[in-house]
């Protein structure tokens, strides 16, 4: 075992390598979702060729896709990858962290999230956030020490394939498909149910923002072709109460078959004793013509009327995580 070399990523030349060692690294948690590593890559190819061609016209691509890695003898083993959240603003993602079990407790992390802490802030990032798993209690540790504060929690859901659907009872509510162009137009509205539906305790940390919902042109015009791209089909739906919204659901489903559907449901707390069974019985049956595959959601741990609704028709937890948080403006 050699010394490994610091580096900047490149997603173009390394993509095939930084998936051999997501199959290692993240071996666990792909037995959990139900699929390999590998299972999207050659789609992620080529949505990252577009994204980078793309990124020579439109500046905000660029930080779409970047970040480090230790490179040992030509293999990736260690990344970490970030990007701007929402393509613009000042608020960065670490999307992922990975060491290879070899060369794990030599710092390697630690120095790979340093950098792209340091990366951020050259950039005028204003915060970073990350997610760790619950029981990854050494990466947990690390982040504290780097400064991250725990500000939220997610319960991660799986259905193993939809068998059978409920058609939804709305309740008397209005729920209308919108177009890609409805759906970016409603930002402001998707906004305002974001700041009720995200609780006091996370605005502390980390203030609801505009720039997490309005999306430059560029990125209004390229969405629907980078998501045909990456083989899969998002179908969004607005839910209004007296003309305000109140509750979004996006069906993002794998058109290619190769590895697992998505439900992502965002309900006012007011109105989800009455809309969460409902979104999620819209979901399946959006989701009954594609092919049988997993569905995974994703939910705040705290919003038990909607983990109870996605358990109630079948759902199991398979992990919980720790959304943590880091001020680079203080």
């Amino acid at each position: 075992m050699n010394h490994p070399v610091l580096r900047e990523y490149n997603a173009r030349k390394d993509l095939e390598n930084l998936y051999d060692l997501g199959e290692v690294a993240y071996a666990e948690d792909y037995a959990r979702i139900g699929r390999s590593a590998k299972a999207g890559m050659d789609r992620e190819r080529r949505v990252v060729a577009a994204v980078t061609l793309l990124g020579k016209v439109f500046p905000g691509l660029r930080d779409a896709s970047k970040g480090f890695v230790w490179e040992d003898e030509g293999r990736i083993v260690s990344v970490v990858l970030l990007a701007r959240v929402g393509l613009a603003g000042d608020r960065w993602s670490i999307e992922t962290v990975a060491t290879h079990p070899d060369y794990r407790r030599r710092g390697l992390a630690r120095r790979l999230v340093e950098q792209a802490i340091d990366s951020i802030r050259d950039r005028s990032g204003a915060v970073c956030t990350l997610k760790v798993r619950a029981e990854n209690a050494p990466a947990y540790a690390l982040y504290c020490d780097l400064g991250f504060v725990h500000y939220d929690s997610t319960a991660h859901l799986k259905l193993d394939e939809v068998r059978g659907t409920i058609a939804p009872r709305m309740n008397g509510y209005a729920v209308r498909e919108a177009t890609p162009t409805e759906w970016f137009g409603s930002w402001e509205a998707r906004f305002g149910l974001a700041l009720r539906e995200t609780p006091e305790a996370v605005q502390r940390i980390l203030p609801v923002s505009p720039f997490q919902y309005r999306r430059p042109a560029f990125a209004r015009f390229l969405a629907p072709a980078v998501i045909r791209l990456s083989g899969r089909r998002i179908d969004h739906f607005l839910v209004e109460d007296r003309d305000r919204l109140v509750a979004t659901l996006a069906v993002d489903a794998d058109a290619a078959g190769e590895g697992n559907h998505d439900l992502r449901v965002c309900v006012d707390p007011e109105h989800a004793p009455a809309l969460a069974a409902a979104l999620v019985d819209k979901g399946l049956r959006g989701l009954a013509g594609f092919a049988a595959l997993p569905v995974l959601a994703e939910t705040r741990a705290s919003n038990r009327i909607v983990i109870r609704a996605f358990e109630d028709r079948g759902f199991e937890t398979i992990s919980t995580w720790h959304w943590l948080g880091l001020r680079l403006d203080a």
